[in-house]
């Protein structure tokens, strides 16, 4: 396994790490409501068809959404966790597959949807994903960490690290607007960012 890929697989082995063995609290069903609620209701309004979601991670709140109607493809790094997605949640229009080794192998769509993925990856990643990735989807959703504590902000990271994220700011500059905040849990505050094609 690439080293950058190992990084996240350790995360989702051993209960004691900082994820505790599986998505992190950020992934929990509760403090994920408000999200959820925005994304079924944008994939509803928006008449989306289609959907790539990049670090589906173990699918703890993913679950809970309504993909109905929708072709919907979970992608993620870690090839244990998309196994058991298979195993677990797969059927109809709910396939998981292992995250391509190049982003030219990613598949396009209507949404592309990225929850905590951004801000755990270095600057020059965001920028390759916006580059080739961003293209390819007529609305993309990036959910990160807009504040925690006295984290930093937009500052760069080894794969794997973590910083919080303002997207719209230096370095990065991508157009779109900020569409959801909401608190999870209360000492973080979490933004949806959404860029249009």
């Amino acid at each position: 396994m690439p080293p950058d890929r190992e990084v996240f697989r350790q995360q989702y082995v051993s209960t004691t790490s900082y994820w505790g063995g599986h998505s992190g609290a950020g992934s929990d069903a509760f403090h994920t409501t408000p999200y959820r609620a925005f994304v079924d209701s944008f994939m509803r309004l928006n008449g989306v068809r289609s959907v790539v979601d990049i670090g589906c991670g173990d699918w703890q709140f993913s679950r809970l959404m309504n993909f109905d109607g929708i072709e919907y493809l979970g992608l993620d790094v870690v090839p244990t966790l998309v196994t058991a997605n298979r195993e677990r949640f797969g059927g109809p229009g709910l396939r998981f597959a292992d995250m391509p080794a190049t982003l030219e192998g990613v598949p396009g769509g209507d949404l592309l949807l990225m929850k905590d993925v951004l801000q755990h990856l270095p600057d020059a990643t965001i920028m390759e994903f916006a580059a080739k990735i961003l293209p390819r989807f007529r609305w993309a959703l990036l959910t990160n960490s807009h504040e925690k504590l006295d984290t930093p902000r937009n500052v760069d990271v080894p794969v794997g690290g973590f910083r919080c994220l303002d997207l719209a700011a230096a370095p990065y500059g991508l157009r779109g607007a900020h569409v959801l905040e909401f608190a999870s849990p209360l000492w973080e505050r979490i933004r949806t960012f959404l860029v249009t094609r």
